[in-house]
């Protein structure tokens, strides 16, 4: 149970660190990008339309970074803490378990392109 508290600590922490500085970063070189560009460029887009697109695009990237991150971080430590104990508790098992695993993994890595 403290391990897990642990866990969620430390992922909720890697979420907030994702949420503030690569959100910036990618702000600040897109904005950058745009200060660039051609004038012909803000004849076909208006800067209000550029500029609220900009900051509801990184807000959303920011989310599902740090979301995708924490489920990532978590579903991964269950997973390895499960086949642990399951080879602890019938090695055989658990070796037909990863044999089984990987061959999906095989699987859906040749069709999933």
């Amino acid at each position: 149970m403290l391990c897990l508290f642990e866990l969620q600590w430390s992922s909720r922490l890697l979420l907030w660190h994702s949420k503030h500085d690569p959100c910036q970063a990618n702000e600040e070189t897109l904005y950058s990008a745009l200060l660039f560009q051609d004038i012909s460029f803000f004849d076909n887009e208006t800067v209000g339309d550029l500029t609220s697109r900009l900051g509801a695009d990184c807000q959303q990237v920011s989310r599902v970074i740090g979301n995708d991150l924490n489920l990532i971080l978590r579903n991964v430590l269950q997973g390895t803490g499960a086949l642990i104990y399951l080879l602890v508790l019938s090695w055989p098992l658990g070796l037909c378990t990863m044999m089984i695993c990987s061959t999906l993994l095989i699987i859906m890595l040749l069709y999933g392109r």
